[in-house]
């Protein structure tokens, strides 16, 4: 860590070094809590970082067991390998429709392996099999069999693109049904919450007490029932749930 008079003095070049990453935070845990974007995100502040890197050769750091001061790009790329880099991203960024590609005017889509790096293909390849059936010491001959089909539907998307998506389940299930666990994933824990409540820092309040169906199901009741329609603004969801908690919290103490 610089010392305090440096971090002062470059406190420009500190904002704009780690404003991408405020903005990536918010990203992961709002925009795009999908696994299937965080490769867009992660090249993103790959290049940021290295153009600041470039144009601000000054700038060392010493990390925390480190005898000799560094980049900030080397810094950064320490950081990634133990967040970032995860097998999970690419696989899940191939198998997101949503980046699907159009190649050579084509009416068909394709899963963007072009994007990927050969390292990248080859580790999502293995972790799709892994997801699919599972490969450990425990293995089953039926698990190996099921891993021969999920690659060879991989070999063949690879070379072919994905047909209309009437047919995408029915001639490559393998895959679709990595597809399937994989993308329901969030990118963070945090992001988890935020969307398994939807109503922000309401979530560590009700997560014990409150499913999110039941809390889905009574704020629409509230918000749409028409006996509260021209009574002034409407409750916030944030609003909502506090107040069915409270009234629940009451009852609960009479009894």
């Amino acid at each position: 860590m610089p010392p305090y008079r440096d971090i002062y003095a470059n406190s420009k070049k500190y904002a704009t070094l780690m404003q991408p990453v405020s903005d990536a935070i918010h990203q992961f845990e709002g925009d795009r809590p999908s696994i299937g974007q965080v490769l867009k995100v992660q090249r993103a502040l790959d290049a940021h970082f290295a153009e600041f890197d470039k144009q601000n050769p000054d700038m060392m750091v010493k990390p925390r067991g480190n005898k000799e001061a560094v980049g900030v790009q080397s810094v950064y790329e320490q950081r990634r390998g133990s967040t970032l880099s995860n097998a999970l991203v690419p696989l899940a960024h191939a198998l997101d429709p949503i980046n699907f590609v159009q190649l050579n005017g084509g009416d068909n889509w394709f899963p963007p392996f072009h994007e990927l790096s050969k390292e990248e293909r080859k580790d999502a390849r293995k972790l799709a099999a892994e997801v699919y059936a599972g490969n450990g010491e425990g293995a089953t001959e039926e698990d190996r069999r099921a891993d021969k089909e999920m690659l060879s539907e991989w070999g063949t998307l690879a070379l072919m693109g994905v047909p209309d998506d009437c047919k995408e389940h029915m001639e490559y299930p393998a895959l679709a049904n990595v597809a399937d666990r994989v993308l329901r994933m969030h990118t963070t824990t945090c992001a988890a919450e935020r969307n398994w409540s939807l109503w922000g820092n309401i979530f560590s309040k009700a997560r014990n007490r409150l499913a999110q169906e039941r809390a889905e199901k009574l704020i629409y009741i509230r918000q749409n029932d028409d006996s509260n329609k021209g009574k002034g603004s409407r409750l916030s969801d944030e609003e909502v749930v506090m107040t069915l908690l409270a009234a629940e919290d009451e009852k609960s103490a009479r009894v």
